[in-house]
């Protein structure tokens, strides 16, 4: 696990973080290629001017392949690693709860 120091981001202001990390170091393999899963797992505070929010938690991951000298196999496209979050979204909630209003609407009937 690497874990990043806290920031404040500051209004209207973007940040980034760069850094490695050595999990992979005891792995020994030759002209192939490893998949790991990375997670990122942060929390989030809004300031107002008179108060602070509640902490609001993200989680994203991604799977990063790495060749046998263990540099990112670059992908088509070369975008870079892109992750995402396994939530649920939340159209297919409304999607579940119309279906079930309808359902119910039709019972009465």
């Amino acid at each position: 696990n690497a874990t990043y120091p806290a920031f404040y981001q500051g209004h209207h202001k973007s940040a980034h973080r760069v850094g490695s990390f050595d999990a992979a170091t005891e792995v020994v393999w030759e002209n192939a290629t490893a998949v790991f899963r990375v997670e990122l797992a942060t929390a989030v505070r809004y300031k107002h001017i008179l108060w602070k929010s509640k902490r609001h938690r993200l989680v994203v991951a991604a799977d990063v392949q790495v060749n046998g000298q263990g540099s990112l196999v670059k992908l088509k496209g070369n975008k870079g690693i892109k992750m995402s979050s396994g939530a649920a979204k939340i159209e297919d909630c409304f999607t579940v709860v119309g279906i079930l209003g309808i359902l119910a609407f039709v019972h009465v009937l």
